[in-house]
């Protein structure tokens, strides 16, 4: 057994917090590629344009960015899951070995 300790419940809690706050990200992402013509947003042009333009230059960079959050967040699950079955295994295997079952 490893010094490690993972209680899934907070895991689980953590990784649903992060996914809230990653669909809140995808949310603004949207609200930006939408207007990201200018249109529906009002108020001096410069800023309108750079507004639009700042989305056109870092579309690519978000989408990968987001990509990458929810790939973490998946594998973060798995590898979590994984500890814990492989963490029960090796209990009930040691149980079995101390009681002379092996």
């Amino acid at each position: 057994m490893t010094g490690y300790r993972i209680i899934p419940d907070l895991t689980d809690k953590t990784l649903r917090q992060a996914g809230k706050h990653a669909e809140q990200l995808h949310a603004a992402a949207q609200q930006l590629a939408a207007r990201s013509d200018g249109s529906g947003i009002s108020g001096d042009p410069v800023v309108v344009r750079a507004i639009a333009g700042f989305y056109v230059l870092h579309e690519q960079r978000a989408r990968g960015l987001a990509a990458h959050a929810n790939k973490a967040i998946d594998g973060t699950e798995q590898a979590v899951r994984a500890y814990d079955e492989a963490d029960e295994k090796m209990a009930a295997d040691q149980q079995r070995f101390g009681n002379g079952a092996v």
